[in-house]
């Protein structure tokens, strides 16, 4: 390939795909498609996720321009429960519901995937109705059982909000998963065993896969657990982009104005030059769980001049546990403090503040399931500290 782009292009703003691909040695681009995803009249599972992952990767090949030669990999990845299609919920008490229908049961995974050409790379490939390949991939998901407090608990912590069935297996949600019959890769979003073969067949797998791909090709729980690589600045931008189109679209559902809500960036272990992608891309709220993860990322900003005025109109929030003795400088490193747990801390914090001139916006951090190993108030006591 001559190209200096990358020849492939990712149909899709989801992370866990990107991941699965980056950490499988793809190189790759994301253009986000533009597909109604409501199912035909007595269309199947099947037929759904396949004609949605096709539409998707033709979409995005209709607007490229016919001279190059880009290659787009379109999925769409479903839960199915006795023929019925579980979505995404649509709030918290949606996800509570959701997680009932499978928890204790066994669930179907199906995800369609499509890899479709540009003109001008059709010339180079061999063509089937416009698709160098388009299948469905199943696999088999066991639930244990667990109580509505737990449920809650895990609601309460936000992954499942925007995960098909309400959980994601490469997060804290696998805790419920008994066994994965069939491609694991496939319940995250992309069956890498299916795919990988046509990228390699096309020349697009560009680089060497990280260790835990080289012996295996659909990784099991070491790629799980090892989706930590650097996006592309424009594929945060993508993604930031895809974002702020959900908001939008659920304030126009709850009759709320998007400007409302506050899109915050959890950045821990995420490198400097992503934070200052997003920030390109206008994203202002960021958060670390680490102080001192946190001041190495700010003093770096501060010592480069062309960042200065970048920095400055970021607002740093804190989300992890913050012990009494770094009180001070959580104060002076951070704009927002979310886990304030105990009046100790309460009353630190604010002796601190007063030194520095400064009022902080904070966040009481609540123990709603009543977890020993998790910090947060325990909800007898929260009157108290509130007050």
């Amino acid at each position: 390939m001559s190209q200096k782009f990358s020849p492939l292009i990712l149909a899709s703003a989801s992370p866990r795909r990107r991941d699965l691909l980056a950490n499988a040695g793809v190189t790759f681009e994301i253009q986000i498609s533009q597909v109604d995803e409501t199912p035909h009249p007595d269309e199947s599972p099947e037929a759904l996720v396949r004609r949605l992952a096709l539409e998707k990767a033709q979409d995005v090949a209709t607007r490229l321009p016919r001279d190059t030669k880009r290659w787009i990999l379109g999925a769409d990845t479903i839960v199915v429960i006795e023929g019925k299609v579980l979505g995404k919920p649509r709030d918290a008490e949606d996800a509570v519901n959701l997680l009932g229908q499978i928890l204790g049961r066994t669930h179907r995974v199906l995800t369609g995937v499509a890899l479709v050409s540009s003109p001008a790379a059709t010339q180079d490939a061999e063509q089937a109705e416009g698709g160098v390949f388009c299948e469905v991939v199943e696999s088999r998901v066991r639930m244990r059982n667990a109580d509505e407090a737990e449920i809650r608990a895990y609601v309460a912590g936000g992954e499942p909000l925007d995960k098909a069935g309400a959980y994601a297996l490469q997060g804290e949600g696998r805790k419920f998963v008994e066994h994965v019959e069939g491609s694991e890769s496939n319940v995250i979003g992309l069956p890498l065993e299916k795919t990988l073969p046509w990228l390699r067949r096309y020349a697009l797998v560009t680089t060497p896969p990280s260790e835990a791909t080289q012996n295996c090709e659909d990784p099991p729980a070491a790629i799980v657990s090892a989706m930590s690589c650097p996006a592309t600045p424009r594929a945060i931008e993508a993604q930031i982009a895809a974002l702020r189109q959900r908001i939008a679209a659920a304030c126009l559902r709850a009759g709320r104005k998007p400007d409302e809500v506050t899109l915050l960036a959890v950045c821990k272990k995420q490198p400097l030059a992503s934070i200052l992608a997003a920030a390109h891309a206008e994203q202002r709220d960021f958060a670390e769980s680490y102080m001192q993860e946190a001041r190495r990322k700010r003093t770096k900003l501060q010592q480069s001049s062309r960042n200065c005025e970048s920095e400055t109109k970021l607002r740093w929030h804190f989300t992890g546990h913050l012990q009494n003795n770094k009180a001070k400088e959580a104060v002076q490193l951070f704009d927002v403090l979310h886990t304030v747990d105990r009046i100790s801390l309460a009353r630190a914090l604010d002796q601190h503040a007063a030194a520095q001139n400064k009022t902080m916006p904070i966040y009481l951090q609540v123990n709603l399931g009543n977890e020993p190993q998790k910090s947060g108030v325990a909800i007898h006591d929260l009157p108290a500290l509130a007050q």
